[in-house]
Parts: structure tokens; sequence; C-alpha cells
């Protein structure tokens, strides 16, 4: 009688730590759509942040993502500069910014980011990581003096 009792309790027990730890499910993706009211003609992107260059004109940016990060991503234009960053430190989930490039002549990247694009463009390499270009276009891509810039085509 007792190994019977036994062996119910470990069943018992099994199963409710099993459903505490369980992992939460991930919240479902959010956009959020942000209106830019001055121009830019260059973007400089300061954390591991994915963007999608498209060739709308507009003055739009979307931010897809989970919702806690999509909070977390800064956007600003300063002297011409469109600037993406995370507002604390940490990093969020992935998120994705799609930023209008009608305008846009030069790229800077200061950390791990990817970068889609479909059309002419600059990219300044001027930070440690790597860095994962998708264009159709011609693409320009250029180190600093600070860092080692190594080309690898797949």
């Amino acid at each position: 009688m007792k190994p019977k009792f036994i062996m119910t309790a470990l069943l018992l027990c099994s199963l409710a730590f099993s459903a505490f730890a369980q992992k939460s499910k991930p919240s479902d993706p959010v956009s959020k759509l942000i209106r830019l009211n001055e121009g830019y003609s260059s973007m400089v992107i300061e954390d591991d942040i994915s963007v999608v260059l498209t060739e709308s004109n507009s003055n739009e940016i979307i931010i897809k993502g989970e919702e806690k990060s999509v909070e977390k991503v800064k956007v600003e234009v300063d002297d011409g500069r469109l600037i993406l960053s995370y507002v604390s430190a940490g990093v969020p989930a992935a998120v994705k910014v799609y930023v209008p490039a009608a305008l846009l002549s030069r790229v800077n990247i200061n950390g791990k980011s990817d970068v889609t694009s479909a059309s002419k463009l600059r990219v300044i390499v001027a930070g440690e990581g790597k860095v994962h270009l998708r264009s159709s276009g011609k693409v320009l891509v250029e180190g600093t003096d600070e860092f080692d810039f190594i080309r690898m085509t797949r």
C-alpha cells in the first residue's frame, strides 16, 4: 500500500511542478506608427535593431514586435539625422523598424543590426559585431579608423 501512495504522491508533485514550469506565451506582435515632423538624409542605428528600408517617401516610421520591446525603441531626428536607439539598457526582444528611405543617402551602424534595403545605400560600420545587409540595389560599405572591417559574402 505504501509504494502506491508514494508513487501517487510523486506523480502529483511532478504534475504540479511541470504546470508551474510552463513557459509563458509571448505576447502578440504590435505595431507602433511614428509620424516625423522633420526630414532626414542620414540614419544612425545606435543599438541592435533590425531595420527595413522601404521605398516609401512618407514621413511615417513603423515599429513592429512585442509590446514591451516596441515601447523601448527611441526614434528622433537631430540635424537631419534619424537616430534609432533603445530607451533603456538591456536587450529587448526582436523588433523591426520600417523606415522610408526615399531621401536616405547614408546609414551609420553602431551595433549588431540587420538592415534590409532595395535602393542605393552608403553604410558606415562604426561598432564591433556583425552587420547583415540585404539589398537589391547598390551598397557601399565602409569602416572607421577605430575598427577593422572584413567583408564576408555568402
